[in-house]
């Protein structure tokens, strides 16, 4: 039973290419001697964001890895009505997903973190 969750050590190989793949900021020479600082601002924006987003995605899957183990016996679910109510969660969580950059847009990054989760 345990080695079906195997898969979810996944996430540690994806963090290990965030490690390793995205590129660094670096300082860039505008003339001989002048630099461009790197906007601080954007950077803790970019952990922030990436901090929530570990966070939020956490927060769902533990949630969806133990719901077929809790709407047996708690609400009486079948099989079949554990699927159903797991695929509809995926889709809405698509069409959240889908929606995103246009939220992010009206709202602003930091007010659509603190939006998704509230909800």
């Amino acid at each position: 039973m345990a080695a079906s969750f195997y898969i979810y050590l996944t996430g540690l190989l994806c963090l290990l290419l965030v490690v390793v793949v995205l590129p660094k900021p670096e300082n860039k020479l505008i003339g001989e001697n002048l630099t461009q600082e790197i906007d601080t601002n954007n950077g803790s924006k970019v952990r922030i964001i990436f901090i929530a987003s570990l966070l939020a995605m956490m927060l769902f899957f533990v949630g969806f890895v133990t719901l077929p183990l809790y709407l047996p016996e708690v609400f009486g679910f079948t099989e079949s009505e554990i699927g159903y109510l797991m695929a509809f969660i995926s889709l809405i969580a698509i069409i959240t997903a889908s929606q995103m950059p246009k939220m992010v847009k009206v709202f602003g990054d930091s007010k659509v973190v603190a939006l998704g989760f509230l909800c």
